[in-house]
């Protein structure tokens, strides 16, 4: 399954504001648990192919999320080019849960959806947890694909590997920094 999402325009400002409607990020690309080798590089890159011949769609991102475990390992075999961390939000805002009393976490968006302030949470011993940055990567279809890779406002970096990962795994957010 591969389910693409327009983002805000920061997100998809990654050519310049001219090329934002020509950006889609790549939001869920799943594969069952006894998928062959491969598969999901072969469903991804199969994917933006035919969401670029449907759609138009020239620029395709995504993100990988070091607090679930991810690197953007499949997409670094699909040779994506890796963009950095924190690209697409908005300048100085990371992102943040919280840890109730009990243990449990709460992320940012369920404390949103629950009608309840940052204030009243840490009044009531509340715990911030800063998460990580996601990691961002791009790619280009089509017959401007090397154009737009050059107009590219950023730079492409060396994209992180698994060994050099300290974090990995469903407690990472237990383990993140704590702070306020």
């Amino acid at each position: 399954m591969t389910t693409f999402a327009k983002m805000n325009r920061e997100a998809a400002n990654i050519c310049g504001p001219e090329h934002i409607a020509k950006a889609v990020c790549l939001a869920r690309g799943a594969c069952v648990s006894h998928a062959p080798e491969n598969a999901a590089s072969f469903l991804i890159s199969r994917a933006i192919k035919l969401a670029h011949a449907d759609h138009g769609w020239t620029i395709f991102f995504a993100y990988a999320d070091e607090s679930a475990g991810e690197l953007g390992s499949v997409y670094q075999a699909c040779s994506w080019h890796y963009l950095g961390r924190g690209l697409g939000r908005a300048p100085g805002r990371a992102r943040e849960n919280f840890r109730r009393p009990d243990g449990s976490i709460v992320s940012e968006r369920a404390l949103r959806a629950l009608y309840l302030s940052k204030r009243e949470v840490l009044a009531d011993g509340w715990l911030v947890i800063k998460v990580p940055s996601k990691h961002k990567y791009v790619t280009f279809v089509g017959p401007k694909a090397k154009a737009l890779r050059a107009a590219c406002r950023f730079p492409f970096q060396t994209p992180p590997k698994r060994e050099q990962q300290d974090d990995i795994g469903p407690d990472a957010r237990a383990r993140a920094v704590v702070g306020g």
